[in-house]
């Protein structure tokens, strides 16, 4: 069974090179899918389980959900809006981030169809932030210096609490 790897990972830091649908990527995606949920995410990429696949899966257990191979944005909203982000792989870390409103994204799903989808919300923020992952670009890299000095303090109190 996949894990989720620790922050520190260099996979974590690597763009990963686009790849072909295949059947081994359906159970990849169930297995990334169960992980995401059990851990209580929204958005989960494939390099967060160690995988060197060009592909995430994102949105809530009850739907609707995707599973974005070679995943790009075509077009993003200017107007941008500051909300506060997590990630499976920073445990109990939250970062104010801003992030476009919507994004136009183009990804190939599981059977090979290339689909292009808006993306609106928290989803566009879902999208954006696990393509980043694919990209090599973590969200901590998004926040600004003091934002991560506090948040990581925060963070640090949180995971004493949970061990302690």
């Amino acid at each position: 069974m996949l894990e989720l790897v620790k922050d520190t990972h260099p996979i974590l830091s690597i763009a990963i090179p686009p790849v072909d649908p295949t059947a081994e990527l359906e159970h990849l995606s169930k297995e990334m899918f169960m992980i995401m949920w059990l851990n209580g995410g929204i958005g989960l990429a494939a390099p967060q389980v160690g995988m060197a696949v060009r592909m995430f899966v994102m949105g809530p257990q009850e739907g609707p959900n995707y599973v974005c191979i070679n995943p790009e944005i075509l077009a993003a909203s200017e107007d941008q809006s500051i909300a506060v982000e997590g990630c499976l792989s920073y445990p109990a870390l939250w970062l104010n981030i801003k992030r476009p409103q919507w994004v136009q994204a183009r990804y190939t799903t599981l059977d090979g169809q290339v689909v292009e989808k808006k993306f609106e919300g928290l989803l566009a923020r879902c999208y954006i932030h696990e393509l980043e992952h694919l990209d090599g670009v973590l969200f901590t890299s998004r926040s600004s210096t003091l934002g991560l000095q506090l948040a990581r303090a925060r963070q640090q109190k949180k995971l004493r609490k949970i061990k302690g």
